[in-house]
This record gives C-alpha cells, structure tokens and sequence, in this order.
C-alpha cells in the first residue's frame, strides 16, 4: 500500500511501511529537554505536567490499540495506528508552533518597553506596557509547558505504537525497566 502526498506541482508516492516508524522516531526526538522547561516553571512559578503523565497516556493509548485497532497486521491496522499517532503529533506540533509564536509576541512585548524607557523615560504608559509584556512572558512559559505536556504524550503514544507495529503488547514500565533503559544496568539495592 501507498501513500501520496499531493504538493504544489507534483505528487509523490511512498511506501506506507516507511511513514509510521518516521513518525514514531519524530515522536520521540520532539520532546524539549525536561531540564530546561522545568526551569520555565521554575522561574515563573508554574507547575510542571504530572510525573506519572507519560504512564497514563501509554495505558490509555494501549487500550485504545486494544480495542479500536484491528488486530491482525496489514495495512488496516497500519492505518489505524498512523492515525492514532498523528492525531497526537498533530496535538503537539500546533502546541509547540502556538508556545513559539507566544515568545515572539512576549519578546516583541519585551523590547518595546524597552525602547518606549529609553525614548521617553518611566511614565504611566511605561508601566501598563511592562506589565503587559510582563503578562505575555508568563502566557509564553505556560504554553510552553502545555505544550511540553503534549510532546510527552505524543512520545508516549508512539511507544504503544511502536509495540504495536512489531506485534508485542504494552506493559507499564517498572522502575527497574527504566534503570535497565537509562543506565545499562540496575542500580545496587533499588
């Protein structure tokens, strides 16, 4: 089976086999470091999503798999498993493009309080503008977390994907699993 792609000019055809892995690869390279967007919440003062979010979403999307998806291979189930993935790429892609747009707003906002200092000097005008810009700042980092939520489930859907493709079943992972995943090995007396 194929899929086309219909572009300005020409339309290209490519084996659907090969678009699920680079979506579920896409999945897992698209989520922002947790280090830099809990520095976000960090400064501003926002929460972060739920530690256990990544665990929930993969439950759900299992049993999503499980009961809406056709169980034998082919290009049905193929379908139905691409579909499911992009609808949460989808999710997290205009999250991601809406956080971004956000920070140039807030960063616009930044510089014109800025300039509007520099030109005139403090007045009452200055301030409702720094706090508006202020406003939009913080509007940016809770988008950007938002979105950081979305690109974790999108990753943690692309896990049950990703079983699902090679005919294994989900299983919620153990803290020990994730020892093994990230460092090799089990930490001594865990």
């Amino acid at each position: 089976m194929e899929a086309t792609v219909v572009g300005s000019n020409n339309v290209v055809q490519f084996p659907l086999r090969r678009v699920l892995p680079e979506q579920v690869a896409k999945a897992f390279e698209g989520v922002p470091d947790v280090r830099e967007i809990s520095n976000i919440a960090d400064a501003f003062q926002l929460e972060m999503p739920s530690q256990d979010l990544r665990d929930r979403v993969e439950a759900s999307v299992a049993e999503f798999v499980l009961t809406n998806v056709p169980p034998e291979k082919g290009a049905r189930r193929e379908a139905a498993l691409r579909d499911l993935l992009a609808t949460y790429a989808e999710r997290a892609e205009t999250a991601a493009e809406v956080a971004r747009d956000a920070w140039v707003t807030a960063e616009a906002a930044q510089e014109g309080v800025v300039l509007r200092q520099q030109e005139q000097g403090t007045d009452a005008a200055l301030e409702i503008l720094s706090q508006r810009a202020n406003d939009l700042t913080e509007q940016a980092a809770q988008l950007t977390i938002t979105a950081y939520g979305y690109s974790v489930e999108r990753s943690a859907a692309a896990r049950v994907v990703s079983l699902a493709l090679r005919g294994e079943e989900w299983k919620p992972t153990t803290l020990r699993d994730a020892e093994l995943a990230v460092f090799g090995l089990a930490v001594v007396g865990g």
